[in-house]
């Protein structure tokens, strides 16, 4: 028989065990607890002040906003069974390969899926615009789905219609590259780069100078050097008419 001493020992170290139990279960959930909302905290990235910005997420990729976009994620992005991006603006994304986890960008009522190449999307209150420069993209946007390969790009409107094409340059990409490049461009066509490069706007006099060829390339420069540039090239002259530039 175990005596009463003995038995209220054992009753108090069990009880001691039990409270340690406890104590460690309750330690291992706050751990969890913290992990988990850790993980799943919301990291927002924006761009407000220069004209391109490169940013590099957790799990390798790189991204280059643009200026007024912005996007966000979750801080453990790089564990995670899907890598999820949701974009604001205009972007450019070299994503790192993970067979294991797809890198998804939502941009108002579109989804981008890719694995790991390089893709630039925008998304500018009309529609959504996403470009291939390598690799291959899952596309969708309503009930509409597409697949994407180097030089192809699809656009995703507010009316729910897609359309795809395909991009002989990269000009849009202005706002990263920093480049124009035009080769045998009719000079409607190299004013019309310009003017969304630089938000302006141009009015040529003559009809037959809107023809006319150029072949070129203009890094990005303040843009009276570009007038200078211009007037150089065409044997014309450029005057600002209220907000307007005007080529004679």
């Amino acid at each position: 028989m175990i005596s009463q001493p003995r038995r209220e020992a054992k009753i108090l170290s069990m009880s001691w065990i039990r409270i340690a139990a406890a104590i460690l279960i309750i330690f291992s959930f706050g751990i969890w607890t913290y992990r988990y909302y850790d993980a799943h905290q919301l990291i927002t990235l924006s761009n407000q002040e220069q004209a391109s910005q490169q940013y590099a997420l957790p799990d390798g990729s790189k991204i280059w906003l643009k200026k007024g976009s912005s996007l966000s994620y979750e801080k453990g992005i790089a564990d995670a069974s899907k890598r999820e991006i949701a974009l604001s603006g205009e972007a450019f994304f070299e994503v790192r390969h993970n067979s294991s986890s797809p890198f998804i960008i939502t941009a108002d009522q579109t989804t981008t899926q890719v694995l790991g190449t390089s893709f630039n999307v925008e998304q500018n209150g009309e529609e959504v615009i996403v470009s291939v420069m390598t690799g291959k993209v899952s596309f969708k946007g309503g009930s509409e789905a597409m697949i994407l390969l180097p030089g192809e790009q699809a656009m995703f409107s507010k009316n729910q219609t897609m359309q795809k094409r395909t991009f002989a340059n990269t000009n849009f990409m202005f706002w990263k590259s920093g480049v124009l490049r035009f080769e045998n461009e009719p000079l409607e066509k190299v004013l019309a780069a310009l003017s969304e490069a630089y938000q302006v706007e141009f009015r040529i006099e003559n009809s037959a100078l809107a023809k006319q060829r150029i072949t070129t390339n203009i890094s990005r420069r303040p843009f009276t050097e570009i007038e200078t540039l211009l007037e150089l090239l065409l044997d014309a002259r450029i005057e600002k008419k209220q907000n307007v530039y005007v080529v004679n």
